[in-house]
Formats: structure tokens, sequence, C-alpha cells
């Protein structure tokens, strides 16, 4: 009776087992082809301030992108396939992240290949989160001239579109500008001071690239 009450254990635990990889695999999110919005520009973007270099991020063509950081580090992002894009550093090509192309949006992955942030793209709004969707929420809306960034339901800054020019501002005081006449939620991240600015200028790219 004990081997046949053991028997039963060991059948309904091997059962579960099999049923959370089947869950598992009907909801894990496969990576799509990508496609960009934006085509090669003739000029970089740079935010401006002024008394300080913020650095530059320019598209080139085969949907490569350079980005420059303020301590004039340069990183350049290639297609490694359809979906995914790398970015290394342009000196000695040590690969930092990639990026990924889902339905919905896309995700950053470090070097190891573990998540670092996904982000979700609608026609107003912006969704970045840490880990897979499940934490650390960002949000970026756009509600007529001017965009809002909030985290945890606490207002981070805002950007508003004034004479071809994007503004950006935190609690009333003016950070930097960007030459541009239209205002795309995109723009919000860069004032995500929380992201690192590697991977902060990286979001705001591939989000613009997608036409956000």
């Amino acid at each position: 009776m004990r081997y046949i009450f053991l028997f039963f254990v060991v059948s309904i635990m091997v059962s579960c087992s099999n049923s959370k990889q089947k869950d598992s695999k009907k909801t894990e999110e496969k990576a799509v082809k990508y496609t960009p919005k934006i085509k090669d520009f003739e000029k970089p973007i740079i935010p401006k301030a002024d008394s300080a270099f913020l650095g530059q991020i320019q598209f080139l063509k085969n949907d490569a992108i350079s980005i420059v950081l303020p301590d004039s580090t340069v990183i350049i992002a290639k297609q490694s396939n359809t979906t995914t894009r790398k970015y290394q550093i342009a000196k000695d090509s040590f690969l930092i992240f990639s990026t990924k192309n889902y339905a919905k949006g896309y995700k950053i992955f470090s070097n190891d290949n573990r998540a670092l942030w996904a982000v979700k793209m609608g026609s107003e709004s912006i969704e970045i989160t840490q880990e897979n969707f499940d934490r650390n929420l960002f949000e970026i809306r756009v509600q007529k001239d001017e965009l809002l960034v909030r985290h945890k339901n606490i207002e981070l800054g805002k950007a508003t579109l004034k004479e071809n020019k994007v503004v950006f501002t935190k609690k009333g005081k003016k950070l930097f500008e960007i030459d541009s006449d239209v205002l795309l939620p995109a723009y919000g991240i860069l004032l995500i001071e929380e992201i690192g600015i590697e991977e902060r200028y990286a979001l705001f790219a591939e989000t613009l690239a997608r036409g956000y």
C-alpha cells in the first residue's frame, strides 16, 4: 500500500512539472523581425545643454546606430540577424549588450544574455520595466504638446515642443534641448537618469528607430 501511495505522489509531481513546462512554453515570447521606421539621418541627434557635452546619437546605413557618450566613448550597434542588434564599444569591439525585437516592443540583454530592460510601445505611451516586465516601471505619456515621465507615480520630468525644439525640464528647471519639429514618446527616455547612460541612449535610439 505504501508503494502505491508513493507512486501516486510521484506521478502527480511529474504531471505538475510537465504542466508547468508546457505553460512556460506557451507564455514564452518569440522574437520577431525588426522593421525600422526611421531611415538615415543627415545630422546626429544632440542633446544640448549650456555648459556640457551630453553626447549624440546617429542612425547610419544598414540599420546601424552610432552613440557617443558624454565622456566621448563611441558605441556602435549593428544588426546581427533579423531580430537582434548588438552594441559594442567601437575602440575594442567589446560587446556590452544586445537588443531583441518582439511583437509589442523589444528587450535589452546583457552580454551574458540576462534580460535588463523590456519596452512596450503604444501610440501615446511607452512602458519600460526591469527584468522581463516584472518591476521598476517607468512610464512615458504624450499629452498634446508635452510628454510626462513617471516612475512609481512620481514625475521625473517633462519634455515640451517649442519652436522646432524639444525642451526637457525637471521641477521647472531646464535641463537640455534637442532640435526637432516633432515630439515623440522616445524623447522621454532621456529624462530617466535611473537608467545608466549607455542603456538609456540605446533605449532612446531603439525606440526612435521604431517610430515612437
